[in-house]
Order: structure tokens, then C-alpha cells, then sequence
């Protein structure tokens, strides 16, 4: 009866704050690619290794800043870590070439370079670049996530809708990187860009405390209410929704690095193909944490995710039975005596990319916020459980991205993965019919 109204300066807030962390992560991911490749060439595994190095920084910084969120609950101290990040960022260009050149040269001159130094110097390039500024930066979301949420009814729509916009921020990021930053700007400009915008960030984190006071009513006891009538969740809840998320997040980047090999049979290797394939994905999450954020509200049973998981598994394996006619209606359109447009060559794999993986991810996407409202007991402990579960998607994605770069590609064919990863879709949905009865036995009264 006691709880505060959210206004709608606190919401832009928070939400703004995310977009904003969610933007400037890709813009370093996609930017890095393009300075790794000057050292470690344009390889697949340049690419492989910065996906891979982003994901475990954001698996890191949600559930860090889910912690530190239950903890201190002032979005300023989050001014502390981000202001000597911006200018860690900014002054990338300057350090980052002795940190490449000792990579390079501790392989002997005369001798060529071992293939798995070639698939591991460029993650060791990239972790200790870029893994320190975008583990700080995922803090963001899990942080906003705690200061947003007022209601324990809510939780699901508030982390739904913060990571959604973060994601937002994110698929903003890839294309404005991919597409318009990179023709425009040196990669050293952007770089002081990207640090300027993470010292606002921290200036902006300073000022928010008192923004969402100002949107508040009652705001001193709404922090602390938490639902009388839930019950304690014990170990077994906790794997259960964390193993959930991490088995969602594992295909979805299956799905994004097997797709990206799919796509290179008919609209080539260019880095065009990359830009699509995670712009659509990026896309896919964020309108699946908005959507599966909003259904956990509403339905608070795990059960309901069986009824889009099934048809989903079946909808992936029959990928290669399908897609054939839809990449060739989309290059076929073009006339086959005349060179196909740049802008075509930019935009063909993005539609092919969103009408065969859009839909898939947008349902796994959904898991996660989904999670979160069924692992939420209390209100004080909503950023370390938003934290955990979308740290144990994310870690679910690192693994997927190394597991099919490394392994799957070089083992099966491509049209075999897709029936693993839809097989695996359809468990994820029998698992969601029993979860409740799972979720009920691991609780205590």
C-alpha cells in the first residue's frame, strides 16, 4: 500500500542509461574488430575472439552490478567506475599497440604461427583491450534494473524492458558502428568518442540519484517492501532458472556464428554479413526480453513457455529444408547482368539473416526476463538475481560462440547443427512444463 509511483523521468532514466551502456559495448565490439584486424588480419577467429571476449565482460559485469546494486542502491557510485573508464577508452590508441606488438613478437620471426596461436592471439588481443571497459559498462543494466524496480510484481517487466533497451542500444550500436562510423571517423577518433560518452555516463550517474527522487512518491520505504507472501527459494530454484538462461543463451549464439557460415555460401565472407547477422540477433533480444518480460508479469508460469519453445525447436531444425528458396528469391530479385548496388550488398544479408533467425531468438530471448520473475522472491534481491540469471545467459552465449567456432564447425555440417540446436530448443520446452512443479519442490514455506 506504502510503494512509490515510478514517474516518467525515472523510467527515461534508466532506460536511457541502459540504451546508452548497450550502444557504446557494440560500438566497441564492432570498431575492435576493425583495429584487431590491422595486427591479426580479418580472419574468422578475429571475429570469434571479440564476440567471445564481449560476452564473458558482460556475463562478469551483470552479475557484479547486480551485487553491487543490492548493496549500495545509489546509482553514484557507479560514477567511480565509469569516469576512469571513458578515460581507459579514450586512450586505447595510445597503449593498445605495445600490448599487440608483445603478442606478435613473442612468435619467432622465421617460423610461421601455430594454428591455435592463430585462433588465440586474437582473443588475448581483445581481452586485454576490451574486456575491462565492457565488463564496467554491463554493470549498467542490472544496476538500473534494482533502481527501477519498486514492485515485486513488476520485476519482469522493469528487467525486461531495461535489458530490452540495452539490447536496443546495442543493435543502434552495430549499425551506426558498422555503417556509418567506421566511413566517417579514424578508429582513434572514435575511440575518444566512445570515452567521452562513458565520462557523461558518469556525470550522468552522479545527477540520477536526485532525478528519481524527484519522479518518486514515498521513495525512502519503497526499496525495502518485499512480498510477505513469497517463500525462500533454495538451491534448487536457483539452478534450475539460471540453468535455463544459460542453455537459452547457448543457442542463440550458435544460432548467430552458424548462421553467419550459412550466409557466407550465397552473400560471401564480406563484413557486411557479420553487421546483419548481429544486428538481427541484437534486434531479436530486445524485442524478446521486452516481450517475455511483459508474459512473466502476466502469466508467472513456466509452463506457457513450452507453447512457443516447441514449435520454435521445430521452426529451427527445418532451417536448411526452408531457407534455400528464401536466400535465392532474395538474390535472384536482382537483375543477373548488372552489378547489385552497394546498399543491396549491405541490406540483402540483413533481410535474409531476419526472416530465417529473427523469430527463433526472439523466443529464447524471452527466457531470460522470464527467469527472472520466476527466481524473484524479494524486492531487495532483485539486481543480484537479474544479475545472475542474464550473467548465466550471457556466459551460456560465450560458450556458444566458442563451442561452434571452435568445435561444431570443423566437426558436423552446418544443416546437422541446425537439427542439434532445434532438438535442443524443444528440451528447453518439455524442461518449461515440469519447471513449476520443480520450482515448488525447491522452495521452503
Amino acid at each position: 500500500m506504502d510503494e512509490g509511483k515510478r514517474g516518467l523521468l525515472p523510467g527515461m532514466t534508466t532506460t536511457g542509461c541502459a540504451f546508452a551502456g548497450g550502444f557504446i559495448i557494440m560500438v566497441l565490439e564492432i570498431v575492435g574488430v576493425r583495429y584487431l584486424v590491422m595486427d591479426f588480419g580479418g580472419s574468422f577467429y578475429v571475429w570469434i575472439s571479440q564476440i567471445g571476449v564481449i560476452m564473458i565482460a558482460l556475463s562478469l559485469g551483470y552479475y557484479l552490478g547486480g551485487a553491487l546494486a543490492d548493496r549500495f542502491q545509489r546509482a553514484a557510485f557507479l560514477t567511480l567506475l565509469l569516469i576512469p573508464t571513458g578515460i581507459g577508452t579514450a586512450l586505447i590508441p595510445k597503449f593498445s599497440g605495445g600490448i599487440v606488438n608483445w603478442i606478435i613478437m613473442r612468435h619467432p620471426a622465421d617460423e610461421s604461427i601455430p594454428l591455435i596461436w592463430q585462433k588465440l592471439d586474437p582473443a588475448f588481443g581483445s581481452a586485454l583491450i576490451f574486456l575491462l571497459p565492457c565488463l564496467v559498462l554491463g554493470m549498467l543494466s542490472p544496476y538500473m534494473v534494482r533502481l527501477a524496480a519498486t514492485r515485486l510484481s513488476h520485476v519482469g517487466r522493469v528487467s525486461g524492458t531495461i535489458y530490452a533497451a540495452s539490447t536496443l542500444g546495442s543493435v543502434t550500436g552495430v549499425f551506426v558502428s558498422g555503417y556509418v562510423l567506421i566511413n566517417l571517423m579514424r578508429l582513434s577518433h572514435i575511440f575518444y568518442l566512445s570515452g567521452g560518452l562513458i565520462c557523461l555516463l558518469g556525470l550522468m550517474c552522479l545527477f540520477m540519484d536526485r532525478w528519481l527522487d524527484q519522479g518518486n512518491t514515498e521513495w525512502s520505504n519503497t526499496l525495502r517492501i518485499e512480498s510477505l507472501d513469497e517463500g525462500k527459494r533454495g538451491l534448487l530454484p536457483g539452478m534450475i532458472t539460471t540453468g535455463c538462461a544459460f542453455a537459452g543463451g547457448f543457442i542463440i549464439m550458435v544460432l548467430e556464428i552458424v548462421g553467419v557460415r550459412y550466409l557466407d555460401k550465397d552473400f560471401g565472407g564480406s563484413f557486411y554479413v557479420w553487421i546483419s547477422q548481429i544486428g538481427v540477433i541484437m534486434i531479436a533480444l530486445s524485442l524478446g526480453y521486452y516481450l517475455g518480460g511483459a508474459l512473466a508479469d502476466r502469466f508467472r508460469k513456466a509452463a506457457f513457455l513450452t507453447l512457443l519453445l516447441i514449435p520454435t525447436g521445430i521452426g529451427t531444425a527445418l532451417i536448411p529444408k526452408f531457407s534455400g528458396g528464401i536466400v535465392n528469391w532474395i538474390i535472384m530479385r536482382h537483375p543477373a547482368d548488372e552489378s547489385i548496388p552497394l546498399i543491396w550488398q549491405k541490406l540483402d544479408p540483413a533481410f535474409g539473416s531476419a526472416l530465417i533467425f529473427l523469430l527463433p531468438c526472439l523466443v529464447l530471448g524471452m527466457l531470460s526476463p522470464y527467469m527472472v520473475r520466476l527466481a524473484a522472491t524479494r524486492l531487495s534481491h532483485v539486481g543480484r538475481v537479474s544479475g545472475t540469471i542474464y550473467a548465466a545467459s550471457t556466459l551460456g552465449s560465450v560458450t556458444g560462440v566458442f563451442v561452434s567456432g571452435y568445435v561444431l564447425i570443423n566437426l558436423m555440417r552446418l544443416s546437422h547443427i541446425f537439427y542439434l540446436s532445434g532438438g535442443l530448443i524443444c528440451l528447453l520446452g518439455v524442461m518449461c512444463l515440469f519447471m513449476d512443479r520443480w520450482l515448488d519442490q525447491g522452495n521452503t514455506e
